[in-house]
């Protein structure tokens, strides 16, 4: 491929609108350019690096028997009317009208589509197990897209659904698709982990989520330091490390809160099932609101609202005490409280504090459990490495679906008996638009992007210092030819300018190799480059087929 004839608009100056480092290189580098707010054309050079990423994830996916299909984009509004996925992204969805005012929706996900498509046409268990993907276009209208397409409003994304007759099939399909994801993120060159996960949809079972180390990433990830452990941080856990107080209880005080006193426990009002409960932890304490719906499994917790907390504690600064609680009030505990004497919380009443605060004098307990998040420096649960605590970007997620869910979707099939059973679902998704920022984003530094081989543009930049040298341009060609007879995909700037503007383009776009051809033309000498490493050697043109196959090979 000749430059020349390539839309590659590369920038010297970085842009203002970009953030973060990859969507400041994918524009630098023309690979990508904003449309408008959110939205993003994807130039040739991106379209190649998309294309390779994507099928590697179709290599993967056919190698365990999976059927590409595609969705329609274009749902019916009323679609999801009945669906918890609707109500959770109501707020987000692009809303659309036909010429007879019927309303449409630019489809956020696929999954009940997907749903009803296996129920309306897979009726025995002797077409199970079915496992369908799609590569295909999401759209969510955010309220302040931000870093490229890793938060816009139009995002390629891979679907997977399987359908299963029984549990065994379900359990074999999970953790080949498990395997088929480490497989795809290690050949598109990408550092991740695949960590526990949770979700608040009712009828999710096992779930995993695929996260990456990223500085602007939306998520938290808790790890060891040796990388022995990793978690979200709401569904992390660490050493106890309590001490108990050998202190005696002392007298209840209810005083003035003055500027040097300070609470060492605090309180928060939720109803479980619509029974109120009260969560008391150390006030260097953060809540865990995941770790308390661990501890009601199957149950709806809730937060009080400000008129709830005044009915039930009289209180006019809107502070729940434990102090004195009603009796129709459960109250559970953190279990670092259980060491502690003498402590200090909010009266009731503005600008009071009660002092010596003990259990079960002043309020009785009804169970202890961890209830805190994990802090930077706590113990893993073993003792033996300190944890911290890092941002991270979920690159998708994987989860089986409960038999009581594919019943709420009538989602069934006829066994063997002749009776109608639920179909066990499992689902897995992945971001590939956000595959290649972060590809990006790991592969890069301030100047220039590093592409891994299995997901470059091009294997290869050929750049002649002079292309309208006849020497140079002979052995250009003879290069390139011999090459792409090679199968090696090239880019050949066969531009007219400066050798610096011809470097420093070939840096920006990043391919692996870039091959150059100068003033030993006529020797038949070449320079090859290796982009990630910066090393260089010279050699004849009859040795560069065989020494590229070394190097791409010690490179992999």
């Amino acid at each position: 491929m000749k430059q020349s004839h390539l839309l590659v608009p590369t920038l010297r100056e970085t842009p203002s609108e970009a953030d973060v480092r990859s969507h400041q290189l994918l524009v630098r580098a023309g690979y990508i350019r904003q449309i408008a707010t959110g939205v993003y054309a994807y130039l040739p050079l991106a379209q190649r690096v998309m294309k390779k990423i994507t099928a590697i994830i179709k290599d993967e996916l056919d190698a365990i028997g999976a059927n590409e299909m595609q969705m329609p984009n274009i749902l019916p509004m009323d679609y999801w009317q009945d669906d918890a996925c609707r109500r959770l992204c109501t707020s987000s969805l692009f809303e659309v009208s036909d010429r007879n005012q019927r309303q449409y929706m630019l489809a956020p996900s696929q999954e009940k589509a997907f749903i009803e498509l296996v129920r309306n046409e897979v009726q025995s268990y002797r077409k199970l197990p079915l496992k369908l993907y799609q590569v295909q276009m999401k759209y969510r209208d955010e309220k302040k897209p931000k870093f490229g397409f890793l938060y816009s409003r139009e995002f390629l994304m891979t679907d997977f659904y399987s359908f299963h007759a029984g549990a065994v099939s379900l359990e074999q399909t999970y953790q080949q698709v498990e395997s088929s994801i480490k497989t795809i993120l290690a050949r598109c060159g990408l550092t991740y982990h695949l960590v526990l996960g949770h979700t608040n949809r009712v009828g999710i079972e096992k779930v995993k989520e695929l996260m990456a180390l990223a500085s602007f990433g939306d998520e938290q990830l808790c790890l060891s330091d040796q990388g022995t452990y990793v978690a979200t941080l709401d569904l992390a856990e660490a050493k106890y490390q309590g001490k108990t107080s050998d202190q005696p209880p002392l007298p209840l005080e209810k005083v003035a809160q003055t500027a040097d006193q300070e609470i060492t426990i605090r309180s928060y009002l939720y109803f479980v099932d619509e029974q109120p409960t009260l969560i008391v932890l150390r006030a260097s304490d953060q809540l865990n609101l995941e770790k308390v719906k661990l501890f009601y499994p199957e149950k709806q917790v809730i937060p009080a609202s400000k008129e709830q907390k005044q009915l039930y504690f009289d209180a006019t600064n809107g502070v729940v005490t434990p102090v004195h609680s009603s009796p129709e009030i459960t109250v559970i505990a953190d279990t670092y409280l259980q060491d502690l004497t003498n402590m200090t919380c909010y009266a009731d009443e503005e600008g009071y504090l009660y002092l010596n605060v003990n259990s079960p004098r002043d309020f009785h307990i009804s169970s202890y459990s961890d209830f805190r998040m994990v802090q930077e420096g706590d113990l893993m649960l073993d003792g033996e490495e300190t944890l911290r605590i890092e941002k991270g970007l979920k690159i998708g997620h994987m989860m089986t679906m409960s038999k009581e869910y594919s019943q709420a979707l009538s989602a069934q099939f006829i066994d063997e008996t002749g009776q109608a059973v639920p179909t066990r679902i499992c689902y897995c998704s992945i971001g590939v638009s956000r595959l290649l920022s972060l590809i990006v984003e790991q592969h890069c530094d301030e100047n220039k992007i590093q592409w891994p081989n299995t997901v470059a543009p091009f294997d290869a930049h050929v750049v002649p210092i002079d292309y309208q040298d006849s020497d140079q341009q002979q052995l250009t060609d003879e290069i390139v030819e011999q090459m792409e007879q090679a199968e090696y995909e090239v880019l050949l700037d066969d531009r007219v300018e400066r050798a610096g503007v011809k470097f420093a383009d070939a840096d920006l776009i990043g391919c692996p190799i870039r091959i150059t051809i100068g003033k030993k033309a006529k020797e038949g000498i070449v320079e090859i480059k290796l982009h990630q490493s910066g090393d260089s050697l010279e050699i004849r043109k009859e040795e560069l087929v065989a020494t590229l196959a070394i190097l791409t090979h010690t490179n992999e």
